[in-house]
């Protein structure tokens, strides 16, 4: 008898070292999914290009000329995140889109009323700073945000798939408005000794007119990060479930076996429950009970 029990003993522990493995398994299983849910590649992440650090970049380069700062207009902001759109869903990096409509449509369209008006455009860049060096460094688009007549700018940053990869596309409006705007002296700005212009691996187009820069808040990132979060709860709440599910099974094969146990021999009755049979003595007509 003693060694049926101390079999059981060795293959309960056995049966419990099993679960206490696959349960911090699993929990190690879920701790390594959350590090591996995908986020976005850096390059593709538009919310690392701000609208205030690409506004304040262009305007120092036109307090170094001398002009007046660029202000920010909604109905530019909007005309450029409506081109930054087109640019994607159509799948072209061009002032005039597939179907012949210039980049001023985008600015007709939002009722802006201008004398002129610019464009600049960036591709696959993932930092301001590199964007407004790529515009100084070439003369038509440093044309653009150095104009003098241009007061006023509206700029989209939009992510997403161009090609066969993941990007960031700038546009950048530039606009005169067809009533001034009151003149402000431009700001000073302390100047260094030299200036540096990096060379940088994105693209930059001309402009078919005058063009200037400015960037609006882009939605998208946001609606990346409610998606982000979604795929975290699912992932959870899967992980938990395969924690709950493991130790369920394990709590099942730990029930006992059938065994002997002193005075209880246990005896199948084939098809199912068991007979238990629980000898006390034997009796006889001829024997009194008790003897």
């Amino acid at each position: 008898m003693s060694k049926i029990v101390q079999n059981k003993n060795k293959k309960t522990l056995f049966n419990q070292q099993i679960s206490s493995f696959l349960t911090i398994t699993s929990k190690v299983l879920l701790i390594g999914a959350l590090f591996l849910i995908p986020f976005g590649s850096l390059e593709a992440k538009a919310d690392i290009i701000t609208p205030d650090e690409l506004i304040n970049l262009t305007n120092q380069e036109r307090v170094k000329a001398g002009l007046a700062s660029l202000k920010s207009n909604t109905l530019l902001e909007l005309a450029a995140y409506n081109k930054a759109v087109d640019i994607l869903e159509n799948n072209y990096f061009a002032h005039t889109n597939p179907a012949g409509k210039p980049f001023y449509f985008w600015i007709q369209e939002t009722g802006y009323e201008y004398q002129s008006a610019g464009e600049n455009l960036a591709i696959d860049f993932s930092n301001a700073p590199d964007i407004v060096d790529a515009w100084m460094a070439s003369p038509t688009h440093r044309e653009n945000i150095l104009e003098s007549s241009y007061q006023e700018i509206g700029l989209a940053i939009l992510s997403g798939k161009f090609g066969d990869h993941e990007t960031i596309v700038v546009v950048q409006e530039f606009g005169e408005p067809i009533t001034p705007l009151p003149s402000t002296p431009p700001a000073t700005l302390a100047m260094e000794s030299a200036t540096t212009i990096k060379l940088v691996a994105g693209q930059s187009t001309h402009t078919p007119m005058l063009a200037n820069s400015n960037l609006p808040t882009n939605p998208l990132p946001w609606a990346k990060r409610i998606q982000n979060l979604l795929n975290l709860a699912v992932m959870i709440i899967f992980s938990a479930v395969v924690i709950l599910l493991t130790e369920k099974s394990i709590a099942l094969s730990l029930q006992p076996l059938p065994r002997y146990t002193s005075g209880r021999p246990v005896i199948s009755g084939g098809k199912g429950t068991p007979i238990i049979f629980n000898i006390v003595g034997a009796t006889s007509a001829n024997t009194p009970r008790g003897v």
